[in-house]
């Protein structure tokens, strides 16, 4: 089995960093996708 989904939760440096590096490196191809939850905000963790 592979993974395709990542879920990242981190707040301020530790949700920037990996965001950073996914914009710079990341394509619109790449086979897995990326989710940040970096707050409690209920419509961001809808989102999700």
């Amino acid at each position: 089995a592979s993974f395709r989904n990542v879920l990242l939760l981190g707040i301020g440096g530790s949700a920037l960093g990996p965001q950073f590096v996914l914009s710079a490196l990341g394509s619109g191809t790449d086979r897995m996708r990326f989710y940040f939850l970096d707050n409690t905000d209920p419509d961001g963790i809808d989102q999700v």
